[in-house]
């Protein structure tokens, strides 16, 4: 197995979720977990005259889905979410978790005129993270 995943790294095999083998065609990421469609990217297939398909959703849901990651990794270290993404990005966002911290970074500060961040976050309501938080007990 070791030596198929050297020679093949997106052949991701038996993994936490399942038993069987999957092919992407790209990297999966951090998660490598390939149903996991926040982290896909777009093939188009085109005879070379039709102009690049653009989605113009894209930029806004991928630095959503890395805000996610970040505010799930937080979640899980601390207990609470954070508003103050610039604080956090460095410790919180890294590609092990499926964050990219350029993105989140280049969101908040280069192109911050495009998107206009504004986090409210209740540390109250921690309980809909479905993932190990510290001092709760579960895994």
């Amino acid at each position: 197995r070791s030596l198929v995943q050297k020679t093949q790294p997106t052949l991701l095999g038996q993994d936490q979720w399942s038993c069987y083998w999957e092919w992407a065609w790209q990297s999966v990421g951090g998660h490598r977990y390939m149903h996991n469609p926040n982290t896909w990217g777009y093939v188009q297939m085109a005879s070379g005259k039709e102009t690049v398909c653009r989605d113009v959703q894209w930029p806004t849901r991928h630095l959503l889905s890395q805000i996610y990651q970040l505010q799930i990794a937080k979640v899980q270290a601390e207990g609470s979410y954070t508003a103050d993404l610039l604080s956090s990005v460095k410790s919180y966002c890294t590609i092990a978790n499926g964050c990219n911290a350029t993105t989140v970074m280049e969101a908040a500060t280069t192109y911050s005129k495009l998107f206009n961040l504004q986090l409210t976050v209740d540390n109250n309501d921690t309980s809909c993270v479905l993932y190990g938080v510290k001092g709760s007990g579960s895994a």
